[in-house]
């Protein structure tokens, strides 16, 4: 009796459900795929922003050579190698290498990472002259150009006037220059120089300029 009443209470093994068993691994592979996809920007991007670091490292150590050659050419020959205001190739000035070498490696030094060409060297209108040395930045684009530093709007040909003129930033240096008839101060170069300085906080790829303004 026992036997005949455990024989009606036993059910057969159940068939796996293929259909759901399917589903199921569309949705783990689906998940996994996601997964695998963040992961792939989130590393692109943390490349990017090591390759970014690195590259600015390389112009600050540029911008410290070249400016300690400025210097040093300064303190042997009483006046910076190139004496009329204006932006520069920092590759084409010949002094900082010949006769004396200032420069031990200038190709190397001059070199902007970012736009694969030199580095600019920017002759104020200040009393005393001073020096701005200008790297095209992440953006890979020239913001700072001559009629920018001048009290001009004319620029010289083949020193860097790819500025987008039409932007706000060039408007508003345009405005600060032209309000006053003497050299700027060091209040108004400063806030002149803060309209086209690269600021990460904006972007890691923002527009601007990497700046370093001799003293």
């Amino acid at each position: 009796m026992a036997s005949r009443r455990s024989r009606a209470h036993h059910h057969p093994p159940r068939t796996p459900d293929v259909e759901s068993i399917r589903r199921r691994n569309k949705a783990l592979m689906f998940i996994v795929l996601v997964l695998f996809a963040f992961l792939l920007v989130y590393n692109r991007r943390n490349q990017r922003r090591v390759e970014l670091a690195r590259q600015e490292a390389r112009v600050q150590d540029a911008f410290l050579e070249l400016g300690g050659a400025l210097e040093r050419y300064r303190t042997d020959f009483g006046a910076y190698p190139l004496k009329a205001p204006g932006i520069y190739s920092a590759s084409g000035i010949a002094r900082l290498t010949t006769p004396h070498p200032y420069l031990w490696d200038p190709l190397a030094v001059t070199l902007d990472p970012f736009s694969q060409a030199s580095l600019r060297v920017a002759i104020l209108d200040t009393t005393p002259a001073r020096w701005l040395l200008i790297s095209a930045g992440p953006d890979r684009k020239w913001d700072l150009a001559e009629a920018t530093l001048l009290h001009s709007t004319e620029t010289s040909a083949g020193r860097g006037t790819d500025v987008e003129y039409e932007s706000e930033a060039f408007v508003n240096a345009l405005s600060l220059l032209h309000s006053t008839a003497r050299p700027l101060g060091e209040p108004e170069l400063r806030q002149l120089l803060s309209l086209f300085r690269y600021d990460p906080t904006n972007g890691s790829l923002s527009r601007g300029d990497l700046l370093l303004l001799g003293k």
